[in-house]
């Protein structure tokens, strides 16, 4: 004991008095079940050091231990919380590792040797919490409401304070006799429980996220696997920092994430992000304006992508890949054709028709601008599948992968050919030759049978069935094109960007009342009125020299064909907006009963014929 610490016992209760950096031995720290310690410092920055001595042995506290200051373990041996611990502090430090008496009391937190595990299966609360060790495991709740939690494995480390804030570095540590060759250091492991805090960072070598983690701000550094496919993550920001001089591999495609924005430092060898909501994708330092990365996935639920980075394969020498996926938004590449420089790519969203292709311009001929409302999101992989070309099939009368002139094709030669995307607006311009063309754009093993030989008499059709596209992909066919798939309809996709800039709120539903009480906002800017008018104005006509309705307060609302309203009626603004906007999606449902005696009293006969039309397109 060192510092002038006293303790007593009363009945299962054990009280520590622990003036400013006191430190206590202790050969075992076991506190068990009903069991409570408490410490007693002079003020909340307080120190109290319980050094373990043992290193046989793994201490064990399942009850409860209170401290109302700064409260460290160092356990060379390993600490466990067990389920029933409750660990309540201002500031928590558990270290399966020592520490030198002259450093903690000169306020030095370093720890030349981890040797032990340190794993939490309790609660633990306090402003900050530090968990540190060769091997690191969480399964219970870790809180620090305003603070932060750091989890770090790894061979030494040293925790360094900088205006507030924590930051943790990890060294390879000090080998000593008991060392092994191949013992597991640096490897974190967040299990089934809870982090919640505001900045939450884990540093390892190696970390398995199956847990769930709640804060403002999430840091994953100095690993080489990152895995946290049944993990989920809810956090505006998600920093990931790669082990230098090292190509990693990063998954974090829980299906319940919630991840605004991703920062990337290193070279990734394979990264998978998954968010439900609106993804920004940058780099850590802003001036990277590009990062090797070799297989590359990354999908929204809902939102769009946002690249704020370009991507440059690691090597040539195997395979590059790149899925940018979101189910019901956009994916903004920001016109950097960068995805032509890899072998394999596929991007799906509600604006590849009229964006993206137009962005990348001339792609390779086994390259495809398809419709793809028909793909489940969840099927989406490289180079697709045997089902999911079917489909496209199906959906793309111009896209025939898998048909006579491709079977008719003696593929023993090791080539075949490759269609040609279909004709549509903004759709990609192919730089081959044409669909029966032999080129690059579908190779086979050299002494691959031909195609017609898988369909053969058994099939009696000159089209693959499923499962013979699924051999022939097996067997290196059709399985390296890239696909550009609009995921939804264009009439969707117009109607969506329009939806976007508020006009959609006016155009559905009982929002139709607030245009005829002159509630109009969001259509009155020149910009919108501009955008609408000129992007939709072959979508519809306004024909009518007259139309006329009465409001729920009986006053004449008129205007005229050039959209300019009586003095009494609404503002100039606001007849434009409904001449402008209102009757691009009329075929839509709407089920207002509002916009259905509005539209009676309002409507000119020969606008009802025109309207009619549209109905049945």
């Amino acid at each position: 004991m060192t510092g002038g610490g006293t303790f007593s016992t009363q009945g299962n209760s054990m009280i520590f008095t622990a003036p400013d950096g006191s430190i206590f031995n202790h050969t075992s720290f076991n506190v068990g079940s009903g069991e409570s310690v408490q410490f007693v410092q002079p003020h909340s920055n307080a120190r109290v050091l319980n050094r373990i001595t043992t290193t046989s042995s793994v201490s064990t506290i399942n009850g409860r231990v209170e401290a109302n200051g700064r409260l460290y373990f160092a356990a060379p041996g390993g600490l466990i919380f067990g389920e029933g611990a409750v660990i309540q502090a201002r500031h928590l430090q558990a270290i399966a590792g020592d520490i030198f008496d002259s450093d903690f009391q000169n306020g030095v937190d370093k720890y030349p040797s981890l040797s032990g595990t340190i794993e939490n299966k309790g609660s633990i609360s306090a402003d900050s919490i530090i968990l540190g060790g060769k091997t690191v495991k969480n399964s219970g709740n870790l809180t620090a409401l305003g603070g932060s939690i750091h989890i770090a494995a790894g061979g030494g480390m040293e925790i360094i304070s900088s205006n507030g804030a924590l930051a943790v570095e990890l060294s390879d540590g000090i080998q000593t006799a008991n060392s092994m060759v191949g013992d597991l250091v640096g490897h974190a492991l967040l299990q089934s429980g809870v982090l919640q805090g505001s900045k939450v960072e884990v540093t390892a070598e190696t970390i398995e996220h199956s847990g769930t983690i709640h804060a403002d701000n999430v840091r994953f550094s100095n690993f080489t696997e990152l895995r946290g496919t049944t993990g989920s993550i809810h956090s505006p920001k998600v920093s990931l920092e790669a082990k230098e001089d090292r190509f990693v591999s990063a998954s974090l495609n829980g299906v319940n994430n919630q991840i605004s924005e991703i920062t990337l430092k290193g070279s990734f060898s394979d990264l998978v992000v998954r968010s439900g909501s609106t993804l920004s994708v940058s780099p850590a330092t802003p001036d990277t304006s590009t990062l090797g990365l070799q297989n590359g996935d990354f999908r929204t639920d809902k939102g769009d992508i946002l690249l704020n980075v370009s991507f440059s394969p690691i090597s040539t020498f195997s395979d590059s890949t790149l899925i940018f996926a979101a189910k019901d938004g956009s994916v903004d590449i920001s016109n950097d054709p960068f995805i032509l420089g890899f072998d394999q790519v596929v991007v799906y969203g509600n604006n590849i028709s009229h964006e993206v292709s137009e962005e990348l311009g001339v792609v390779p001929e086994n390259w495809f601008l398809l419709h793809a409302t028909s793909l489940d999101f969840e099927s989406l992989s490289v180079g697709l599948n045997a089902p999911n070309i079917i489909k496209l099939e199906g959906e793309n009368p111009h896209f025939d992968l898998t048909g006579n002139s491709e079977i008719s094709t003696n593929v023993s030669s090791g080539q075949t050919g490759s269609s040609q995307p279909p004709a549509s607006p903004g759709a990609v311009t192919s730089s081959g030759s044409g669909s029966s063309s032999v080129g690059n754009s579908i190779a086979a093993p050299v002494e691959t049978p031909s195609l017609s030989s898988l369909v053969g008499s058994q099939s009696g059709s000159d089209q693959l069935t499923e499962e013979q596209l699924g051999v022939a992909m097996e067997l290196g066919l059709y399985s390296n094109h890239s696909y550009l798939l609009q995921s939804i309809t264009e009439y969707d996709a117009n109607l969506n960007r329009l939806g976007e800039t508020g006009g959609v709120s006016v155009l559905l539903g009982s929002s139709f009342d607030n245009l005829v009480h002159g509630k109009v906002d969001a259509l009155t800017t020149p910009d919108l009125l501009s955008y609408e008018i000129s992007d939709f104005a072959d979508s519809f006509s306004f024909t009518s020299d007259i139309s006329e309705s009465n409001d729920d307060s009986g006053q004449s609302v008129t205007a005229t064909k050039d959209g300019d309203p009586d003095d009494n009626s609404l503002r100039e603004n606001q007849v434009t907006s409904i001449g402008a906007a209102p009757l691009f999606p009329i075929t839509q449902p709407i089920s207002s009963p509002r916009v259905t005696q509005v539209l009676k009293q309002a409507l000119h006969p020969e606008i009802e014929e025109t309207l009619k039309g549209f109905s049945k397109r």
